[in-house]
């Protein structure tokens, strides 16, 4: 099979973690104690120090308490004194533990890849996209990593840069994939937009938009895809994802990432032409698609998530 098998009920498999440090009744070793191994410590800690010592956790609740973090409530009651009783003390209150998913890797991915592939949960920070400047432009659209410079000739892989610079005054920026320039003395045959103000940062992913006017700042969306960060959306929760689900049980609590298909292809994987969103692309069923500018060939994004990740009618493309 090219797919693994999730848990039954991740809830319930936590649980059991939580309780007995086993999985299905086997011996579990990423935990190293249950919730009584630490209950007896502190007991014998407490004998030592001529206390009697009595906790007890019941109703143990598993859920998300939003996309990334896994939150552990249960009641929480604890008596303690000194074998005189002289001294009492008694507590019992809800707690509520929240544990951060972050930095764990994805069921989902190794599921999904039968173990080819694996994913950390990274969020991505910032806006997907953004617009930074209109201007006068025309030839089209063309994408590549910013270069401030006011030497182009000094400028190696030019083809796949899109140059910045105060005066487009050479006939050398035509060999960049796009330009960016206050002005120009020369005749640009490439993607390019005249500015009134250069307020773009250098290496980032942007779109020089001739046709439409506009250049784009990507970057966001770009590295999200390279390092397939998440982001809170529609997909599948954390502990759904150990289920092997594509569907999110915690409305509001989902999150979700995008697949880096060259990493697929990398390991003889096949790669499909659905939507790069990892619930929609480990699907079968796909729904309307697009390109997207200075994203490559291969990446699309489904009609659904065309607002989640930033990208409108400019950006888009079939």
């Amino acid at each position: 099979s090219d797919e693994g098998v999730g848990l039954t009920s991740s809830e319930d498999a936590i649980k059991e973690l939580f309780e007995n440090k086993t999985l299905n009744g086997e011996s579990a070793e990423l935990v190293d104690y249950s919730i009584y191994d630490w209950i007896n410590r502190s007991k014998e800690i407490a004998k030592k120090r001529g206390f009697e010592l009595e906790i007890d956790v019941s109703d143990l609740n598993i859920s998300m308490r939003d996309s990334f973090h896994i939150l552990f409530s249960f009641n929480f009651t604890i008596n303690l004194k000194d074998k005189n009783n002289v001294f009492c003390f008694e507590k019992n209150e809800i707690k509520n533990v929240s544990v951060s998913v972050e930095n764990i890797e994805d069921p989902l991915y190794l599921l999904r890849t039968n173990g080819k592939i694996t994913n950390k949960v990274e969020k991505s920070t910032g806006d997907f996209t953004r617009l930074i400047s209109g201007g006068n432009g025309g030839n089209g659209w063309g994408s590549g990593m910013s270069i401030i410079t006011n030497n182009p000739s000094g400028v190696t892989g030019r083809s796949e840069k899109v140059l910045v610079i105060e005066n487009a005054d050479i006939p050398i920026v035509n060999d960049f994939a796009g330009v960016v320039a206050r002005e120009n003395t020369t005749i640009i045959t490439v993607p390019y937009i005249i500015v009134p103000e250069l307020n773009l940062t250098n290496n980032s992913m942007v779109v020089v938009d001739g046709d439409n006017k506009k250049v784009w700042d990507i970057n966001v969306l770009y590295q999200s895809r390279e390092e397939s960060l998440y982001t809170s959306g529609d997909g599948p929760s954390f502990l759904d994802r150990l289920e092997n689900k594509l569907t999110n049980s915690y409305p509001g609590k989902g999150m979700q990432s995008l697949v880096n298909k060259g990493e697929l292809e990398e390991n003889g994987m096949e790669v499909n032409d659905r939507s790069n969103v990892d619930y929609i692309y480990f699907n079968t069923n796909s729904p309307n698609i697009y390109k997207v500018k200075g994203m490559g060939e291969s990446f699309r994004i489904d009609e659904n998530n065309l607002d989640s990740y930033g990208v409108n009618n400019d950006l888009k493309y079939v």
